[in-house]
């Protein structure tokens, strides 16, 4: 699963989360489309050092994975923002962690044990549910 959450500027890769630094540079590669990738942020995990960049023409964001100086990896990553973040959740929480998320949001009572099962898998891998929360 490659996935970027733009708001909070969160990069999951191979089941583990990273909350990244803004780029400094601004020119992050060309894109397959022709356009030029924009440095948004950098990331470590398991010892590669990621470039997240987004397309200036057609707005896709890829990955570029490096270990050392040598390129590992380059490939597109499914993003979020904050208008499509519930899209995320529903694609990967089940469908009960999912209602009681959102039952949760909306104040209402919900289902306990869903929500506990739901933020255990958040802390697997490194992220709190609650700040996400707060995103949407």
């Amino acid at each position: 699963m490659r996935v970027y959450i733009e708001p909070a500027n969160i990069l999951i890769y191979e089941e583990q989360a990273s909350s990244g630094k803004k780029a400094k540079g601004w020119f992050g590669g060309f894109c397959e489309c022709g356009g030029t990738l924009i440095q948004r942020t950098w990331h470590n995990i398991n010892g590669r050092d990621i470039l997240i960049s987004e397309c200036d023409r057609c707005w896709r964001f890829k990955l570029i994975a490096f270990v050392e100086y040598e390129v590992y990896e380059v490939s597109d990553v499914v993003s979020f923002n904050r208008n499509n973040l519930r899209e995320f959740f529903k694609s990967f929480l089940s469908e009960a962690e999912y209602e009681a998320v959102m039952t949760k949001i909306a104040g209402k009572n919900y289902n306990y044990s869903a929500f506990s099962r739901a933020k255990k898998r958040f802390e697997e891998m490194g992220l709190d549910i609650d700040s996400f929360l707060k995103l949407i």
